[in-house]
């Protein structure tokens, strides 16, 4: 009962400082999902989603509020494009709620130690409860993002890492395509299972996580296509206009909250040295994907590694795409509950993280803490472990 109170408590809040969001003269309530409905009228009007602008060359700063998914994003949108902003925002945060809640509830039973069963309510009510308390998430769902989605597509993912059946690797491999083809940075999880499939060979057995990427291209290609069959090449050279007018961008920015540009904040940087720190920031993100897939034998931490890796493959890093890692702490506490004091403190440091930026950092870094330290009971538990190669 005192669990429905605050969750009823959060959910009003959320409620009422989105309303307050919508009545102010700032951007408001629900920006990113506007920018993508709009993207969606102009593909339905047979239009470019992408500003003239940029697709002209102009360059933007990092922060600034423009359309830049690729074409099958509006494309997917513009049948309900139509739909008020408020409307669909509202969906959106009930779906990709539920969503988070079923596949957190699925990974906690996959990992649960001595096979005991978990009732819905001891994972799903927590999570629906505390959701807007989860700030990266909560903010995601004020924004209206499509970040708000990555739990459900990242749990998917760890379900498929698992070892489970095909049909599991089948949706992983569909998430992490629908994720990297959306987003870029989770491409980098891409490279894990590619790593993970042969650590798997080189241990004899069948290599099923080049399944998922296997699915994964296919769903890229499958989106593509789509997209090309709907609106031809024009939409997609535009694209590639922005992304390139994108690389030009001033990465220094208080909102950026990648280590390379809290880093030029902290020490006056210039442009040109933070892109030079972020790709040392890249290749140690691409490096720590590849060791924890070879050499981490738990995939729950292997992927974990890689997982937290993926936040920081490009040079921004905004405040909401920690929420992706939920469905992994979920699972850590699931299979060991002594870790959900490192699982509060990673999360009271993104609470203030909020006003401390470079705290989020520190947040990412508890949260690969937390992972570690729920695969020291590997040794102990046969059911999971039995399908992990060795």
């Amino acid at each position: 009962m005192p669990l429905v109170v605050v969750g009823i408590v959060g959910w009003l809040g959320l409620v009422w400082i989105g309303v307050r969001l919508a009545q102010s003269q700032a951007v408001g309530v629900g920006f990113d999902l506007r920018l993508l409905l709009r993207a969606g009228q102009h593909a339905a009007a047979g239009q470019s989603p992408y500003s003239s602008a940029m697709v002209s060359g102009a360059s933007v700063e990092a922060q600034s509020l423009f359309y830049s998914y690729p074409p099958f994003v509006a494309q997917l949108l513009a049948p309900i494009s139509w739909i008020p902003n408020e409307v669909v925002l509202v969906a959106w945060a009930v779906i990709s709620t539920a969503a988070m809640a079923w596949v957190c509830l699925a990974v906690a039973r996959c990992v649960t130690l001595q096979g005991k069963r978990l009732r819905a309510a001891t994972v799903a009510l927590p999570l629906v409860a505390l959701a807007p308390f989860i700030l990266p998430y909560g903010i995601g769902m004020l924004f209206g993002n499509l970040n708000t989605i990555f739990p459900f597509l990242y749990g998917l993912m760890l379900l498929a890492a698992a070892g489970g059946d095909r049909r599991g690797r089948i949706v992983g491999g569909i998430a992490l395509g629908v994720a990297a083809a959306t987003k870029l940075h989770p491409a980098s999880l891409g490279l894990w299972f590619l790593v993970r499939g042969s650590r798997e060979r080189r241990s004899g057995t069948r290599p099923e996580s080049w399944e998922v990427v296997g699915v994964a291209a296919l769903t890229v290609l499958g989106l593509v296509g789509f997209s090309l069959a709907v609106g031809g090449l024009q939409p997609w050279s535009d694209y590639l206009a922005v992304v390139r007018a994108g690389t030009a961008a001033d990465l220094v920015d208080p909102r950026n909250m990648g280590p390379a540009s809290q880093l030029g904040l902290a020490f006056g940087l210039e442009s040109a040295a933070v892109r030079a720190v972020h790709l040392v920031v890249g290749v140690l993100a691409v490096v720590v994907t590849v060791w924890s897939a070879w050499s981490r034998r738990d995939p729950l931490e292997s992927l974990g590694w890689a997982a937290v890796a993926s936040l920081m493959t490009l040079p921004v890093t905004w405040y909401h795409y920690p929420a992706a890692l939920i469905p992994l702490l979920v699972a850590a506490i699931a299979r060991r509950p002594t870790v959900a004091a490192l699982v509060i403190a990673a999360w009271g440091c993104a609470f203030v993280a909020i006003g401390i930026p470079s705290l989020l950092l520190i947040a990412l870094g508890i949260s690969a803490a937390t992972l570690v330290k729920a695969s020291t009971v590997v040794a102990a538990t046969p059911s999971l472990m039995e399908r992990v190669p060795g």
